[in-house]
C-alpha cells in the first residue's frame, strides 16, 4: 500500500475548460446556466434602475405632500436585512396560504407554484431581488437628480 504525502496534487491544465465547450453532458447544462445568469443580470439591473428612478421622480415631485415621509417609507427595504425580506417573500409566495397566490387565486383564478416550478421560481427570484434592490437605486437617482437641479 502506497502513502500519499500531504499536499498530492493533481495537474488537470486547460482539460477542464476545453471538456466544457466539447463534452455535451457539461456543454448544454453550462450555457442554459450561462444564459440564465445573463438574463437575470440584465433583468435585475433594469428592473432595479426601472423601479428607483420612477419612485426617485415621484418623492421629487412639487405638487407632492409629505415628501419626507415617502422617502422613509420608500427606503425601508434597505434597512430591513435581507434574510429577513427574504423570509417575509417566502411566505407571502407560499403556494398553500401566502398572499400573492390568495390575491393571484381571486383576481385570475391562477395559483403559480412559485418554489416548484422552475419559470416561476426564476421570476420569484427576480421580483424578490427587484425589492432588495430599488431602494439603493431610487437613493442614488434621488442624489444625482437632487445635485443636478442646482
Amino acid at each position: 500500500m502506497k502513502k500519499l504525502s500531504p499536499g498530492y496534487t493533481v495537474t488537470i491544465g486547460a482539460k477542464n475548460f476545453t471538456r466544457v465547450f466539447t463534452d455535451e453532458g457539461i456543454q448544454k447544462p453550462f450555457f442554459a446556466i450561462f444564459v440564465w445568469t445573463v438574463v437575470f443580470s440584465v433583468l435585475t439591473v433594469v428592473l432595479t434602475v426601472a423601479v428607483g428612478m420612477v419612485l426617485a421622480c415621484l418623492v421629487q415631485w412639487e405638487a407632492l405632500k409629505g415628501k419626507a415621509i415617502y422617502r422613509v417609507l420608500l427606503i425601508l427595504p434597505y434597512a430591513v436585512p435581507s434574510f429577513i425580506s427574504i423570509l417575509i417573500f417566502k411566505g407571502l409566495f407560499n403556494q398553500s396560504f401566502g398572499e400573492i397566490n390568495m390575491m393571484l387565486s381571486a383576481l385570475f383564478g391562477i395559483k403559480p407554484a412559485w418554489f416548484s416550478d422552475p419559470n416561476t421560481a426564476r421570476a420569484m427570484v427576480i421580483i424578490v431581488n427587484t425589492w432588495l434592490g430599488y431602494p439603493y437605486m431610487m437613493i442614488l437617482l434621488h442624489g444625482t437628480a437632487e445635485s443636478d437641479s442646482g
